[in-house]
């Protein structure tokens, strides 16, 4: 049975901490406030969450989820994941090996290189994390800071070690040393063994003394000749060395230094092309080798919270409406993210063209299509041009349209009720397989303050709200609804509270952390499911839990009440 201080590491402080094989086995875990400490965790997780750290080392094994770094300073990080995020961090470097594109915010001076650690037993966590047969996207970053300050650095100072045939470079930069571990455990770093008992310590203690013994007489192989060379002769050197110089420059005609700069700006230029080049021949590289590697889809549909894929082995187009609102940008960015081809509907191509720019690597290849949903008559029941190629071809749809004014086409009537009618028609036409609809908590509680106060402002959008939901689960088509609490623009967080019921008073959630859970959402479990969520750090109802951990949201979607079970409507 794991013991809840060996997955909790909190108020530590100069200390070694080392967690093995089986001290964590596959739970969730988290380090929290620690200062100057070097934490070893050498078995497999499922999601972490690393907080108020500083002047420390870790070394974090395979994760099957993400690993979310907050209030790190002046730290090295040594991780393997399928996703990484870092929030108001300064000075860390990590050596990352990840699956997903790393995300960072609010956070300076971070330097990423490649993932160059190793223990025996980590080919086998890997594999549970469902981390093999994936390129290596370390250096793929993607900064929510918003700013043009460029707050991170890309290094390929370390060899990317990361392989399926559990071998290591042993001249790879080891960011820790050479560690000792603790009794039942080994020693940890590149090529290092993990063996239980005396013998193991003892192997420890002879393969850091030899390696110490190897560093000394490194410094000691330089001639003895050398070690004694008198600092006059130093000097002369330096004096001749100089004189040379000056000579040179003398020799130097006006012309002569300026042809010399020009040729020297020529090989500039040229570098530089060579370096886009290169760049661009990584990237199509990298494509034709995820596109060849034999990975088990299940293993990475832990690793990016994403839907089954096709028989073909694409996942399918998903038409996102509302998609030029902050919402829906958030959902677009992360269906792309997680390799859906996404169809953004929207009232305005010039609007598309400015939140969808064509050279953001996640929006290449979103297109657009413009319809207004306020354009129809129930009784006519004619689908807009538009609409119908916006739905036409897809499989899945993610409705966030909402009201954008008080009166007039984008009011909370002709958006929530006539735009929900308008589009229900173009996915009954365009055969639609399961919707995932965005509305908000309240919808249920008519006489709930907050729900109240919005229908009196914003003409009974709430309201219309309510009566979007009836027609959204009374289509037919398969359908999951998500409510969540007071919308903000912060960054994704790890921690989110899902219930249902409509018992949520106040809080709030990212935009950000709404789009991770809605691109869960078309997974069999979720089919039929209504639930509410909200960002949180303290105990209440419901289940917290990290939106980019699949296996353990999809075991609690599966738990849940259907919307039948639940009486809504």
């Amino acid at each position: 049975m794991v013991n809840r201080d060996d997955i909790l590491m909190k108020n530590k402080s100069n200390e070694k901490v080392v967690r093995v094989a089986g001290q964590i086995d596959g739970n969730a875990s988290a380090i929290m406030k620690a200062d100057k400490c070097e934490f070893l965790i050498c078995d497999y997780i499922s999601q972490i969450t690393v907080d108020k750290v500083t002047d420390s080392s870790l070394f974090i094994g395979p994760v099957e989820g993400s690993i979310f770094l907050r209030n790190l300073e002046n730290c090295t990080v040594t991780c393997a994941c399928g996703q990484l995020r870092t929030r108001d961090c300064k000075n860390v470097t990590i050596h990352l090996y990840v699956k997903t594109d790393p995300i960072i915010e609010a956070s300076t001076n971070m330097t990423f290189r490649p993932f160059n650690g190793y223990y025996k037993g980590i080919e086998e966590h890997a594999k549970k994390a469902g981390l093999f047969g994936n390129p290596n996207v370390y250096s793929k970053l993607y900064d929510f800071t918003p700013t043009d300050e460029v707050h991170f650095s890309v290094e390929e100072k370390a060899k990317n070690i990361w392989s399926g045939d559990g071998t290591a470079e042993a001249d790879s930069e080891w960011p820790f040393g050479h560690p000792e571990v603790e009794e039942g455990g080994g020693v940890v770093g590149v090529g290092g063994e993990q063996d239980g008992g005396e013998a193991s310590a003892e192997r420890e203690e002879t393969e850091v003394e030899g390696k110490q013994a190897e560093k000394e007489g490194e410094k000691q192989e330089k001639p003895q000749e050398e070690k004694e060379e008198t600092k006059g002769e130093e000097k002369e050197e330096k004096k001749e060395e100089k004189k040379e110089e000056e000579a040179e420059e003398k020799e130097e005609t006006k012309g002569e230094r300026e042809e010399k700069e020009e040729k020297q700006e020529e090989k500039q230029e040229d570098k530089k092309e060579e370096e886009k080049q290169e760049e661009v021949e990584e990237k199509e590289e990298a494509k034709g080798e995820a596109s060849e590697a034999t990975v088990n889809v299940d293993d990475i549909e832990v690793k990016t919270a994403a839907e089954v894929p096709s028989s073909e082995g694409e996942k399918p187009t998903v038409v996102v409406t509302g998609a030029t609102g902050k919402l829906g940008v958030e959902i677009v960015r992360q269906l792309a993210m997680e390799g859906y081809k996404v169809r953004a509907l929207c009232r305005s191509a010039d609007k598309a063209a400015r939140v969808f720019p064509s050279s953001h690597r996640h929006f290449k290849k979103v297109e657009v299509a413009v319809g207004e949903l306020s354009n129809y008559s129930e009784e006519s029941g004619v689908i807009e041009s538009g609409v119908r190629e916006a739905f036409a071809g897809c499989k899945y749809a993610v409705f966030c349209h909402g009201a954008t004014s008080t009166f007039g086409k984008g009011s909370p009537y002709n958006v929530e009720v006539v735009g929900t009618k308008h589009v229900m028609a173009a996915a009954k036409e365009a055969g639609i397989e399961h919707i995932v609809y965005v509305t908000a908590v309240g919808v249920m509680r008519p006489f709930f303050f907050i729900t109240i106060l919005l229908n009196l402002m914003r003409w009974k959008i709430m309201t219309h709200k309510r009566t979007a939901e009836k027609i959204v689960m009374s289509s037919g088509i398969p359908c999951t609804v998500v409510r969540p609490t007071g919308l903000t623009n912060k960054g994704a967080v790890s921690n989110v509270r899902i219930s249902q019921g409509d018992r949520v008073s106040g809080g709030s959630i990212p935009r950000a952390s709404v789009a991770q859970v809605c691109a869960t959402a078309f997974a069999q479990e979720a089919k039929g499911k209504t639930f509410e969520i909200t960002a949180t750090d303290k105990e209440g109802d419901g289940f917290v839990f990290d939106p980019l951990n699949r296996s353990q949201l999809l075991q609690h979607y599966s738990e849940m009440k259907t919307n039948e079970e639940l009486a809504l409507y």
